[in-house]
C-alpha cells in the first residue's frame, strides 16, 4: 500500500496533476481503504474555488468511467460525489445534473472479483441513491441544511436558517421580593440611617470643641484647719464643709490651684486666718 501511494505521488508529479486533482486521485485510489473524513472535507472546501472545482469534477469524471478491476475507483468516486452534494459547492450538484448520464449508466455496472463476489452491486446501489437525490431538489436542499446544522453544532455554533427570522430574546420576569427580603432591606436601610446620624453627631461635637480651651477637671483639696484656743469664734470661710465622718474640722475647696493657709494677729490682737489661692 505504501508502494502504491508512492507510485501515485510520482504519477501526480509526472503527469502534472494539480493539487486538487492529486487529492481526488488519493481519495479514490484502488486500495481497500475508504476516503477519510479529512480528505472529503478538504475536497468540499476546495470545491468553492472555481479553478479547484474544475479540476475536481474533471478528475471525478475520469474515475467514474473506469471499468473492471478498477471498480474501487468508481465506487469511491460516487462516495466523493455524494459528500460534495451534501457539503460542497452548489455548483457540484449543477454539474452532475447537467451530466446525469455519468451516474445513471452506473446503475448497470457489473463486475465480479476473483472470489466470484458481485462487487458491482455496491456501485449500482450507490448510483441509484445519487440519481434519486439529484432528481429531487427539495430533498437535496433539506439534506444540505441538515449537514450544515450538524457541522455548526460540532463547531460550537448554532445555525440559523436565512429563511427564518431570528428568535426574539426571552425576557426573564422580575422576581418579586418576599417578606424576608423586604425585612432585610428595611433593616439595612435603618442601619445606614443610624450610622449617618452617629457620624453627624460626632462631626458636630468635633466642631464645637475644636477652638475651645480645655476645662481642667476640678480637684478637691482637703484643708486641715486647727482651732486656735485664742479664737473661740472663727470667721466663716467660703468653703464647703466636708460630710466625711472621719474628717472633722476639714473643709473642702473645689479648685485647680494651690491653696495656702496662714494665721496672724493684727494691731488689735485679733488673730485672723488668711487663705490664698
Amino acid at each position: 500500500m505504501v508502494f502504491k501511494g508512492t507510485l501515485r505521488t510520482v504519477k501526480n508529479v509526472t503527469n502534472g496533476y494539480s493539487d486538487a486533482e492529486a487529492k481526488v486521485r488519493t481519495a479514490t485510489s484502488n486500495d481497500s481503504t475508504i476516503p477519510s473524513g479529512a480528505q472529503l472535507h478538504e475536497l468540499a472546501q476546495l470545491s468553492y474555488k472555481h479553478e479547484d472545482f474544475v479540476d475536481i469534477v474533471t478528475m471525478l469524471d475520469k474515475r467514474l468511467n473506469d471499468k473492471g478491476k478498477y471498480w474501487r475507483h468508481v465506487y469511491k468516486s460516487l462516495a466523493v460525489v455524494e459528500y460534495l452534494l451534501h457539503s460542497g459547492s452548489p455548483k457540484v450538484a449543477q454539474y452532475f445534473r447537467d451530466n446525469i448520464y455519468l451516474i445513471k449508466t452506473l446503475k448497470e455496472f457489473q463486475h465480479v472479483d476473483d472470489t466470484d463476489r458481485d462487487v458491482g452491486a455496491d456501485v449500482r446501489a450507490k448510483a441509484r441513491e445519487l440519481s434519486r437525490l439529484l432528481a429531487d431538489d427539495k430533498s437535496l436542499a433539506e439534506t444540505r441544511q441538515r449537514r450544515k446544522q450538524m457541522r455548526d453544532r460540532m463547531a460550537g455554533r448554532r445555525s440559523i436558517s436565512s429563511d427564518e427570522p431570528p428568535a426574539a430574546p426571552r425576557r426573564t420576569p422580575a422576581k418579586k421580593p418576599n417578606q424576608e427580603d423586604q425585612d432585610v432591606q428595611r433593616a439595612l436601610k435603618l442601619s445606614q440611617q443610624e450610622e449617618a446620624e452617629r457620624r453627624r453627631q460626632l462631626e458636630e461635637q468635633g466642631k464645637q470643641g475644636l477652638f475651645d480651651d480645655p476645662k481642667p477637671a476640678p480637684r478637691y483639696v482637703c484643708l486641715m484647719i486647727p482651732r486656735l484656743p485664742c479664737v473661740p469664734d472663727l470667721v466663716p470661710l467660703p468653703l464647703q464643709q466636708s460630710h466625711r465622718p472621719d474628717c472633722r474640722g476639714v473643709a473642702t475647696l473645689a479648685t485647680a490651684a494651690t491653696v495656702h493657709v496662714s494665721a496672724a494677729a493684727d494691731d488689735n490682737g485679733v488673730v485672723r486666718r488668711t487663705i490664698s489661692v
